[in-house]
C-alpha cells in the first residue's frame, strides 16, 4: 500500500492480473481515464465532477454497466452525494433502445402527461403539473419544488423530466437498474435544464 492507501502493484503483478482478468485491465483502463478526465484544466469535463476522478471513475463504470459510450456517461450521468442519477433524455433512449415505447398525452408548461408501454404490452400513464410539484414536500432549505430556478425559468422540461423519472421507476425498472432518479431529485442543484422542443 501507498502512503495514500493505494494499492500499488509491480509491473509484473499488473500484467499478471491483466492477463488473467480482463476486467481487472478494464478497470485500471476505466481508472486511468477517469484521471484524465478529472484535470482541472479539462473544460470539457462537467463542472461537477472536474478535479473528482473518483466521481469521473464512477460515472465511467456505472455508464459502461449500462452499455453507455464514456462520452454518454461523462455528459448523461451526473454524481450527487456519492450516488449516480441520470438526466430525463437518457432514461427515455435507454426505454426506446430496450424496444419499449412512450406517448406524451399532454406536454406543455402547467402539465406533463406521459404514457408508457412495455413491449409485453403492460401500460402505465403518469401526470405531473405544477400543483402537483408545488405540493412536493419541501428540500432542508424549505424550498418547494416550484420555488427553484429551474422549474420557474424550465416547467415544462422539470415536468417532463419528472414524469419521466416516474414512469421509468414504475413501469421501466428493468432498463434504469439502479439510475432511476433524477440529478435534482437526489439534491443536486442543476444549473443547466433539457428542453427538447
Amino acid at each position: 500500500m501507498s502512503e495514500a492507501g493505494e494499492l500499488v502493484l509491480s509491473r509484473e503483478e499488473r500484467l499478471a492480473l491483466a492477463e488473467h482478468s480482463p476486467e481487472w485491465q478494464q478497470m485500471a483502463t476505466l481508472w486511468a481515464t477517469a484521471k484524465a478526465l478529472a484535470d482541472p484544466a479539462n473544460n470539457i469535463c462537467p463542472d461537477s465532477v472536474r478535479g473528482k476522478p473518483g466521481a469521473i471513475f464512477q460515472m465511467l463504470l456505472m455508464g459502461r454497466d449500462l452499455g453507455l459510450t464514456p462520452s454518454q456517461a461523462l455528459l448523461q450521468l451526473y454524481v450527487v452525494h456519492n450516488r449516480v442519477a441520470m438526466y430525463a433524455q437518457l432514461m427515455r433512449a435507454m426505454i426506446y433502445r430496450a424496444g419499449h415505447k412512450l406517448e406524451y398525452k399532454e406536454r406543455n408548461s402547467e402539465r406533463c402527461v406521459l404514457r408508457g408501454k412495455r413491449k409485453d404490452g403492460t401500460e402505465l400513464e403518469v401526470a405531473w403539473d405544477l400543483e402537483r410539484a408545488g405540493q412536493t414536500d419541501a428540500d432542508e432549505k424549505g424550498m418547494k419544488l416550484t420555488d427553484k430556478s429551474n422549474w420557474r425559468n424550465h416547467p415544462r422540461a422539470m415536468l417532463d423530466a419528472r414524469a419521466t423519472a416516474e414512469l421509468a421507476r414504475a413501469l421501466f425498472p428493468d432498463v434504469l437498474v439502479w439510475a432511476s432518479y433524477l440529478p435534482d431529485e437526489l439534491g443536486a442543484e442543476v444549473a443547466e435544464v433539457e428542453d427538447n422542443g
